[in-house]
Protein backbone atom coordinates (compact mmCIF):
# COMPACT_ATOMS: atom_id res chain seq x y z
CA UNK A 1 0.00 0.00 0.00
CA UNK A 2 1.27 3.46 -0.86
CA UNK A 3 2.67 5.20 2.24
CA UNK A 4 0.96 8.54 2.82
CA UNK A 5 2.75 10.98 5.13
CA UNK A 6 1.28 13.33 7.73
CA UNK A 7 3.66 15.72 9.48
CA UNK A 8 3.33 15.97 13.28
CA UNK A 9 5.35 18.48 15.32
CA UNK A 10 6.65 17.35 18.66
CA UNK A 11 5.62 17.87 22.20
CA UNK A 12 6.91 21.19 23.58
CA UNK A 13 5.89 23.40 20.60
CA UNK A 14 2.89 25.72 20.83
CA UNK A 15 2.50 26.52 17.11
CA UNK A 16 -0.73 25.73 15.28
CA UNK A 17 -1.31 22.67 13.08
CA UNK A 18 -1.39 23.04 9.28
CA UNK A 19 -2.85 20.38 6.98
CA UNK A 20 -4.00 19.73 3.42
CA UNK A 21 -7.60 20.28 2.40
CA UNK A 22 -10.38 17.84 3.33
CA UNK A 23 -11.67 15.30 0.87
CA UNK A 24 -15.31 15.25 -0.18
CA UNK A 25 -17.90 13.02 1.45
CA UNK A 26 -18.07 11.02 -1.79
CA UNK A 27 -14.45 9.92 -1.44
CA UNK A 28 -15.22 8.39 1.93
CA UNK A 29 -18.63 6.94 1.13
CA UNK A 30 -17.41 5.28 -2.04
CA UNK A 31 -15.29 2.98 0.10
CA UNK A 32 -18.30 1.60 1.97
CA UNK A 33 -20.04 -1.59 0.74
CA UNK A 34 -23.76 -1.40 0.07
CA UNK A 35 -24.51 -3.49 3.17
CA UNK A 36 -21.47 -2.91 5.40
CA UNK A 37 -20.70 -5.62 7.91
CA UNK A 38 -17.78 -3.80 9.54
CA UNK A 39 -16.38 -0.28 9.75
CA UNK A 40 -13.86 0.81 7.14
CA UNK A 41 -10.25 0.73 8.37
CA UNK A 42 -8.00 3.57 7.26
CA UNK A 43 -4.21 3.59 7.36
CA UNK A 44 -2.56 6.78 8.55
CA UNK A 45 1.20 7.31 8.28
CA UNK A 46 2.58 10.53 9.71
CA UNK A 47 5.91 12.29 9.57
CA UNK A 48 6.19 13.85 13.03
CA UNK A 49 8.52 16.73 13.83
CA UNK A 50 9.44 17.84 17.33
CA UNK A 51 10.37 21.38 18.25
CA UNK A 52 13.18 23.47 16.85
CA UNK A 53 14.45 26.92 17.66
CA UNK A 54 14.14 28.54 21.08
CA UNK A 55 12.05 25.84 22.73
CA UNK A 56 14.50 23.11 21.72
CA UNK A 57 17.20 24.71 23.83
CA UNK A 58 15.23 24.28 27.01
CA UNK A 59 12.86 21.37 26.50
CA UNK A 60 13.04 17.80 25.35
CA UNK A 61 13.58 14.35 26.71
CA UNK A 62 17.27 13.53 26.55
CA UNK A 63 20.47 15.25 27.58
CA UNK A 64 22.72 16.37 24.75
CA UNK A 65 26.49 16.72 24.83
CA UNK A 66 25.98 20.36 25.81
CA UNK A 67 24.09 19.29 28.93
CA UNK A 68 20.81 20.75 27.65
CA UNK A 69 17.58 18.79 27.62
CA UNK A 70 16.85 17.99 23.96
CA UNK A 71 13.92 16.61 22.01
CA UNK A 72 13.53 13.08 20.69
CA UNK A 73 10.96 10.41 19.88
CA UNK A 74 11.08 7.01 21.55
CA UNK A 75 10.29 3.83 19.65
CA UNK A 76 6.61 3.01 20.02
CA UNK A 77 5.47 6.28 21.61
CA UNK A 78 1.72 6.35 21.24
CA UNK A 79 -0.49 9.11 19.84
CA UNK A 80 -4.22 8.54 20.32
CA UNK A 81 -6.49 9.84 17.55
CA UNK A 82 -9.93 11.09 18.61
CA UNK A 83 -12.72 12.14 16.27
CA UNK A 84 -15.16 14.92 17.20
CA UNK A 85 -18.43 14.96 15.31
CA UNK A 86 -21.00 17.35 16.74
CA UNK A 87 -20.89 16.71 20.48
CA UNK A 88 -19.64 13.14 20.14
CA UNK A 89 -16.01 12.21 20.75
CA UNK A 90 -14.77 8.81 19.61
CA UNK A 91 -11.35 7.19 19.72
CA UNK A 92 -10.48 5.97 16.22
CA UNK A 93 -7.18 4.26 17.06
CA UNK A 94 -3.55 4.96 17.87
CA UNK A 95 -0.40 5.84 15.97
CA UNK A 96 3.08 4.71 16.99
CA UNK A 97 6.40 6.49 16.57
CA UNK A 98 9.72 5.34 15.19
CA UNK A 99 12.73 6.18 17.35
CA UNK A 100 14.42 9.46 16.47
CA UNK A 101 16.88 11.78 18.19
CA UNK A 102 16.62 14.67 15.73
CA UNK A 103 13.00 15.57 16.48
CA UNK A 104 11.58 14.05 13.27
CA UNK A 105 9.87 10.67 13.11
CA UNK A 106 7.15 8.66 11.40
CA UNK A 107 3.89 7.72 13.12
CA UNK A 108 1.85 4.87 11.69
CA UNK A 109 -1.41 3.22 12.65
CA UNK A 110 -4.93 2.24 11.69
CA UNK A 111 -8.14 4.20 12.27
CA UNK A 112 -11.65 2.76 12.44
CA UNK A 113 -14.91 4.72 12.25
CA UNK A 114 -13.68 7.85 10.46
CA UNK A 115 -16.46 10.25 9.37
CA UNK A 116 -16.21 12.81 6.60
CA UNK A 117 -15.44 16.35 7.74
CA UNK A 118 -15.03 15.43 11.40
CA UNK A 119 -12.37 17.07 13.55
CA UNK A 120 -9.38 14.90 14.40
CA UNK A 121 -7.58 15.38 17.73
CA UNK A 122 -4.14 13.96 18.50
CA UNK A 123 -3.03 13.16 22.05
CA UNK A 124 0.54 12.10 22.81
CA UNK A 125 0.48 9.42 25.53
CA UNK A 126 -3.31 9.22 25.43
CA UNK A 127 -6.34 11.46 25.76
CA UNK A 128 -6.73 11.02 29.54
CA UNK A 129 -4.22 13.18 31.36
CA UNK A 130 -3.35 11.62 34.71
CA UNK A 131 -0.57 13.24 36.72
CA UNK A 132 -0.98 11.07 39.81
CA UNK A 133 1.70 8.65 40.97
CA UNK A 134 4.74 10.68 39.89
CA UNK A 135 8.05 9.43 41.31
CA UNK A 136 10.19 12.43 40.38
CA UNK A 137 12.09 10.65 37.58
CA UNK A 138 12.59 12.35 34.22
CA UNK A 139 13.95 9.65 31.91
CA UNK A 140 13.84 5.94 31.16
CA UNK A 141 11.92 4.55 34.14
CA UNK A 142 8.48 3.14 33.22
CA UNK A 143 6.92 5.65 35.63
CA UNK A 144 9.07 8.55 34.41
CA UNK A 145 7.83 11.82 32.95
CA UNK A 146 9.32 10.78 29.60
CA UNK A 147 7.27 7.59 29.42
CA UNK A 148 4.07 8.52 31.24
CA UNK A 149 3.42 12.20 32.00
CA UNK A 150 4.60 14.06 28.91
CA UNK A 151 1.18 14.86 27.44
CA UNK A 152 0.74 16.88 24.25
CA UNK A 153 -2.19 17.81 22.01
CA UNK A 154 -3.11 19.01 18.53
CA UNK A 155 -6.21 19.00 16.33
CA UNK A 156 -7.26 19.54 12.71
CA UNK A 157 -10.09 19.21 10.23
CA UNK A 158 -7.72 19.61 7.29
CA UNK A 159 -7.05 16.11 5.99
CA UNK A 160 -7.62 14.07 2.82
CA UNK A 161 -9.04 10.55 2.56
CA UNK A 162 -7.97 8.52 -0.47
CA UNK A 163 -9.32 5.00 -0.59
CA UNK A 164 -8.15 3.50 2.72
CA UNK A 165 -5.46 6.04 3.53
CA UNK A 166 -5.61 9.39 5.33
CA UNK A 167 -3.19 12.19 4.49
CA UNK A 168 -2.35 15.41 6.28
CA UNK A 169 0.08 17.07 3.94
CA UNK A 170 1.89 19.68 5.96
CA UNK A 171 1.71 18.36 9.49
CA UNK A 172 0.57 19.35 12.93
CA UNK A 173 2.27 20.65 16.03
CA UNK A 174 1.58 18.93 19.32
CA UNK A 175 1.38 21.43 22.18
CA UNK A 176 2.71 20.38 25.57
CA UNK A 177 0.10 20.36 28.33
CA UNK A 178 2.59 20.81 31.18
CA UNK A 179 5.95 22.21 32.12
CA UNK A 180 8.77 20.09 33.48
CA UNK A 181 10.58 21.39 36.56
CA UNK A 182 13.80 20.04 38.05
CA UNK A 183 13.79 20.89 41.77
CA UNK A 184 17.02 20.70 43.78
CA UNK A 185 16.50 21.08 47.52
CA UNK A 186 18.99 22.48 50.04
CA UNK A 187 18.63 23.80 53.58
CA UNK A 188 19.58 27.27 54.83
CA UNK A 189 23.22 26.17 55.06
CA UNK A 190 23.29 24.86 51.50
CA UNK A 191 23.24 21.20 52.52
CA UNK A 192 21.20 18.73 50.48
CA UNK A 193 17.72 17.91 51.77
CA UNK A 194 16.98 14.32 50.78
CA UNK A 195 13.25 14.25 50.21
CA UNK A 196 11.00 11.26 50.84
CA UNK A 197 8.15 13.25 49.31
CA UNK A 198 7.36 16.59 47.73
CA UNK A 199 3.94 18.16 48.02
CA UNK A 200 3.08 21.00 45.64
CA UNK A 201 0.17 23.17 46.81
CA UNK A 202 -1.45 25.93 44.79
CA UNK A 203 -4.06 28.64 45.16
CA UNK A 204 -5.38 28.16 41.62
CA UNK A 205 -6.27 24.49 41.13
CA UNK A 206 -4.19 22.08 39.07
CA UNK A 207 -5.71 19.50 36.76
CA UNK A 208 -4.83 16.18 38.38
CA UNK A 209 -6.83 14.09 35.91
CA UNK A 210 -8.60 15.16 32.73
CA UNK A 211 -10.81 13.00 30.52
CA UNK A 212 -10.65 14.64 27.11
CA UNK A 213 -12.95 12.13 25.38
CA UNK A 214 -16.31 12.87 26.97
CA UNK A 215 -15.42 15.74 29.31
CA UNK A 216 -16.49 13.85 32.43
CA UNK A 217 -14.48 12.75 35.42
CA UNK A 218 -12.09 15.71 35.41
CA UNK A 219 -10.34 16.23 38.74
CA UNK A 220 -9.14 19.64 39.92
CA UNK A 221 -6.89 19.68 42.99
CA UNK A 222 -4.94 22.24 44.97
CA UNK A 223 -2.11 19.87 45.79
CA UNK A 224 -0.16 17.03 44.23
CA UNK A 225 2.39 14.75 45.87
CA UNK A 226 5.49 13.25 44.26
CA UNK A 227 7.05 10.27 46.04
CA UNK A 228 10.48 9.08 44.84
CA UNK A 229 11.51 5.45 45.17
CA UNK A 230 14.28 6.53 47.56
CA UNK A 231 15.10 9.81 49.29
CA UNK A 232 16.75 12.32 46.97
CA UNK A 233 17.42 16.05 46.82
CA UNK A 234 16.57 16.21 43.10
CA UNK A 235 12.96 15.71 42.00
CA UNK A 236 11.49 16.26 38.53
CA UNK A 237 7.84 17.31 38.35
CA UNK A 238 5.41 17.43 35.44
CA UNK A 239 3.23 20.37 36.43
CA UNK A 240 -0.02 20.59 34.45
CA UNK A 241 -0.81 23.96 32.99
CA UNK A 242 -4.29 23.50 31.56
CA UNK A 243 -7.51 25.40 32.19
CA UNK A 244 -8.46 27.00 34.52
CA UNK A 245 -4.83 27.74 35.34
CA UNK A 246 -3.30 28.04 31.90
CA UNK A 247 -0.67 30.68 31.22
CA UNK A 248 -1.15 32.72 34.39
CA UNK A 249 0.84 33.07 37.61
CA UNK A 250 0.09 30.70 40.44
CA UNK A 251 1.14 30.62 44.07
CA UNK A 252 3.09 27.44 44.75
CA UNK A 253 4.01 26.14 48.19
CA UNK A 254 6.53 23.30 48.20
CA UNK A 255 6.68 21.04 51.25
CA UNK A 256 9.48 18.50 51.45
CA UNK A 257 9.50 15.66 53.99
CA UNK A 258 13.02 14.43 54.68
CA UNK A 259 14.22 10.99 55.82
CA UNK A 260 13.72 11.96 59.47
CA UNK A 261 10.16 13.11 58.92
CA UNK A 262 11.05 16.81 59.20
CA UNK A 263 9.19 19.27 56.99
CA UNK A 264 10.66 22.08 54.89
CA UNK A 265 8.44 24.72 53.29
CA UNK A 266 8.99 27.28 50.54
CA UNK A 267 6.47 29.55 48.78
CA UNK A 268 6.73 31.45 45.50
CA UNK A 269 4.42 33.11 42.98
CA UNK A 270 5.54 31.99 39.52
CA UNK A 271 4.29 31.09 36.05
CA UNK A 272 5.23 27.68 34.68
CA UNK A 273 4.63 27.79 30.94
CA UNK A 274 3.63 24.80 28.85
CA UNK A 275 6.51 23.29 26.91
CA UNK A 276 9.22 24.86 29.04
CA UNK A 277 11.86 23.15 31.16
CA UNK A 278 12.96 24.81 34.41
CA UNK A 279 15.80 24.08 36.79
CA UNK A 280 15.10 25.52 40.24
CA UNK A 281 17.40 25.30 43.26
CA UNK A 282 15.28 25.85 46.34
CA UNK A 283 16.70 26.91 49.71
CA UNK A 284 14.12 25.64 52.17
CA UNK A 285 13.82 26.59 55.85
CA UNK A 286 12.90 23.75 58.21
CA UNK A 287 9.31 24.72 58.98
CA UNK A 288 5.76 23.96 57.86
CA UNK A 289 2.29 25.43 57.64
CA UNK A 290 0.03 25.16 60.69
CA UNK A 291 -2.09 22.66 58.79
CA UNK A 292 0.91 20.30 58.66
CA UNK A 293 2.31 21.12 62.10
CA UNK A 294 2.44 18.85 65.12
CA UNK A 295 1.71 19.57 68.78
CA UNK A 296 4.65 21.25 70.51
CA UNK A 297 5.98 23.14 67.49
CA UNK A 298 6.72 26.85 67.84
CA UNK A 299 4.46 29.25 65.93
CA UNK A 300 6.18 32.29 64.46
CA UNK A 301 4.73 35.69 63.72
CA UNK A 302 4.84 34.71 60.04
CA UNK A 303 2.13 32.11 60.66
CA UNK A 304 4.42 29.12 60.13
CA UNK A 305 5.43 26.39 62.57
CA UNK A 306 9.07 25.75 63.53
CA UNK A 307 10.73 22.87 65.32
CA UNK A 308 11.67 23.40 68.97
CA UNK A 309 15.33 22.58 68.28
CA UNK A 310 15.42 25.60 65.96
CA UNK A 311 13.90 28.09 68.41
CA UNK A 312 17.15 30.05 68.61
CA UNK A 313 17.56 30.14 64.82
CA UNK A 314 14.29 31.59 63.58
CA UNK A 315 14.47 33.90 60.54
CA UNK A 316 15.57 37.42 61.45
CA UNK A 317 12.10 38.89 60.81
CA UNK A 318 10.22 36.20 62.76
CA UNK A 319 9.41 36.15 66.50
CA UNK A 320 8.13 33.13 68.43
CA UNK A 321 4.53 33.91 69.40
CA UNK A 322 2.89 30.65 70.39
CA UNK A 323 2.95 26.88 70.42
CA UNK A 324 0.80 24.36 68.56
CA UNK A 325 -1.24 23.04 71.48
CA UNK A 326 -3.83 20.83 69.78
CA UNK A 327 -4.38 19.29 66.33
CA UNK A 328 -7.37 17.68 64.70
CA UNK A 329 -6.54 16.91 61.10
CA UNK A 330 -5.42 20.14 59.49
CA UNK A 331 -7.06 22.31 62.17
CA UNK A 332 -6.11 23.01 65.75
CA UNK A 333 -5.29 25.49 68.51
CA UNK A 334 -2.27 27.65 69.22
CA UNK A 335 -1.58 28.80 72.77
CA UNK A 336 0.38 31.97 73.53
CA UNK A 337 3.85 31.62 75.03
CA UNK A 338 3.09 34.19 77.74
CA UNK A 339 0.11 35.28 79.81
CA UNK A 340 -1.70 38.40 78.70
CA UNK A 341 0.05 41.25 80.49
CA UNK A 342 2.62 38.84 81.96
CA UNK A 343 1.78 38.75 85.70
CA UNK A 344 -1.41 40.80 85.35
CA UNK A 345 -4.77 39.42 86.48
CA UNK A 346 -8.01 40.44 84.82
CA UNK A 347 -11.70 40.56 85.61
CA UNK A 348 -13.94 38.55 83.28
CA UNK A 349 -15.31 41.76 81.83
CA UNK A 350 -11.77 42.75 80.81
CA UNK A 351 -10.55 39.30 79.79
CA UNK A 352 -11.37 40.32 76.22
CA UNK A 353 -7.96 41.97 76.35
CA UNK A 354 -6.80 38.59 74.99
CA UNK A 355 -7.85 39.80 71.54
CA UNK A 356 -5.11 42.45 71.64
CA UNK A 357 -2.40 40.03 72.83
CA UNK A 358 1.01 40.59 71.28
CA UNK A 359 2.77 39.60 69.15
CA UNK A 360 0.29 39.22 66.35
CA UNK A 361 0.48 36.18 64.09
CA UNK A 362 -0.11 36.59 60.37
CA UNK A 363 -2.50 34.25 58.63
CA UNK A 364 -0.04 32.51 56.35
CA UNK A 365 -1.06 32.89 52.74
CA UNK A 366 0.33 31.58 49.49
CA UNK A 367 -0.20 35.10 48.23
CA UNK A 368 3.08 36.99 48.46
CA UNK A 369 2.13 40.19 46.62
CA UNK A 370 2.59 43.49 48.44
CA UNK A 371 -0.94 44.32 47.27
CA UNK A 372 -2.42 41.57 49.44
CA UNK A 373 -4.11 42.60 52.64
CA UNK A 374 -2.24 41.25 55.67
CA UNK A 375 -4.55 39.26 57.93
CA UNK A 376 -3.90 38.14 61.49
CA UNK A 377 -5.25 35.36 63.66
CA UNK A 378 -7.63 36.47 66.41
CA UNK A 379 -6.32 35.79 69.90
CA UNK A 380 -9.08 34.79 72.29
CA UNK A 381 -9.83 33.14 75.68
CA UNK A 382 -10.17 29.37 75.29
CA UNK A 383 -13.44 27.68 76.14
CA UNK A 384 -13.61 24.95 78.78
CA UNK A 385 -13.66 22.25 76.09
CA UNK A 386 -10.73 23.81 74.25
CA UNK A 387 -8.69 23.79 77.47
CA UNK A 388 -9.48 20.09 77.87
CA UNK A 389 -8.32 19.43 74.31
CA UNK A 390 -5.10 21.32 74.98
CA UNK A 391 -4.34 19.49 78.22
CA UNK A 392 -5.17 16.13 76.59
CA UNK A 393 -2.81 16.80 73.67
CA UNK A 394 0.07 17.67 76.01
CA UNK A 395 0.20 14.82 78.46
CA UNK A 396 -2.75 12.65 77.56
CA UNK A 397 -4.97 13.60 80.48
CA UNK A 398 -7.07 16.73 80.77
CA UNK A 399 -7.00 16.49 84.56
CA UNK A 400 -3.36 17.64 84.67
CA UNK A 401 -1.59 20.71 83.30
CA UNK A 402 2.04 19.72 83.94
CA UNK A 403 2.53 18.27 80.44
CA UNK A 404 1.39 21.52 78.87
CA UNK A 405 3.73 23.55 81.04
CA UNK A 406 6.65 21.31 80.05
CA UNK A 407 5.84 21.80 76.36
CA UNK A 408 5.51 25.58 76.75
CA UNK A 409 8.85 25.67 78.55
CA UNK A 410 10.50 23.62 75.79
CA UNK A 411 9.14 26.10 73.25
CA UNK A 412 10.80 28.95 75.14
CA UNK A 413 7.62 30.31 76.72
CA UNK A 414 6.60 31.20 80.28
CA UNK A 415 4.82 28.37 82.07
CA UNK A 416 1.30 28.91 83.36
CA UNK A 417 0.83 30.03 86.97
CA UNK A 418 -0.39 27.65 89.68
CA UNK A 419 -3.44 29.78 89.97
CA UNK A 420 -6.79 30.45 88.26
CA UNK A 421 -7.34 31.12 84.54
CA UNK A 422 -10.44 32.39 82.85
CA UNK A 423 -12.30 30.31 80.30
CA UNK A 424 -14.83 31.75 77.87
CA UNK A 425 -17.44 29.29 79.16
CA UNK A 426 -20.50 30.54 81.02
CA UNK A 427 -22.82 28.14 82.79
CA UNK A 428 -25.99 28.04 80.63
CA UNK A 429 -28.19 27.42 83.68
CA UNK A 430 -27.38 30.65 85.49
CA UNK A 431 -24.92 32.59 83.29
CA UNK A 432 -22.13 32.45 85.86
CA UNK A 433 -18.55 33.08 84.77
CA UNK A 434 -16.34 29.95 84.81
CA UNK A 435 -12.62 29.46 85.23
CA UNK A 436 -10.22 26.61 85.78
CA UNK A 437 -7.91 26.23 88.73
CA UNK A 438 -4.34 24.95 88.44
CA UNK A 439 -3.40 23.28 91.71
CA UNK A 440 0.02 22.84 93.28
CA UNK A 441 -0.31 19.08 92.72
CA UNK A 442 -0.52 19.55 88.94
CA UNK A 443 -4.24 18.84 88.76
CA UNK A 444 -6.79 20.96 86.94
CA UNK A 445 -10.20 21.72 88.44
CA UNK A 446 -13.02 22.80 86.12
CA UNK A 447 -16.40 24.50 86.47
CA UNK A 448 -15.51 26.87 89.24
CA UNK A 449 -17.82 29.77 88.61
CA UNK A 450 -18.76 33.16 90.05
CA UNK A 451 -22.02 34.96 89.66
CA UNK A 452 -20.15 38.17 88.95
CA UNK A 453 -17.20 38.73 86.63
CA UNK A 454 -15.14 40.97 88.89
CA UNK A 455 -12.78 38.41 90.41
CA UNK A 456 -9.25 38.76 89.06
CA UNK A 457 -7.66 35.78 87.30
CA UNK A 458 -4.94 35.19 84.74
CA UNK A 459 -5.59 35.09 81.00
CA UNK A 460 -3.66 32.90 78.54
CA UNK A 461 -4.68 33.65 74.97
CA UNK A 462 -5.08 31.15 72.16
CA UNK A 463 -6.37 31.07 68.60
CA UNK A 464 -7.93 28.51 66.29
CA UNK A 465 -6.62 27.61 62.86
Amino acid sequence: MTKNILSLAALFIASAAVFTACSSDDEILSEQPVNPTAQQVYTMTIEATKSTGDAAATRGLYYGTDGALNVKWNEGEVVEVVQTSGTTNTTLGTLKAKASNDGVTTLTGKLTGLQAGAQLKFYLHGSTYDYTGQTGVLLSDANSIEKKYDYAFSQTTDYVVNNSTVTVASGINLEAQQSIVKFTFVDNNGNAINAKSLEIETTNPLVEKMNNIDGTGNSLVKSMTITPASATNVIYAAIPNTEPNKDRPNDYTLTVTDGNGKLYTYTKNVTFTNGKYYEVKVKMPKRCTLAKSTVGMIVGTDGLAYYVEDKDNLPTDVTAAGMVAYKNGSNGLVIALTDVGDNTCWAYQTAGVASSHEPKVKVYSLKQSSEDEVKYYSWKVASRDEWKQIFDANGGNNEYYTGLNTAIGNAGGSTMQKHNYWTSYRDPSDGTYCYLSLLESGKVLYDWCYSDGYHLFYVRACFSF
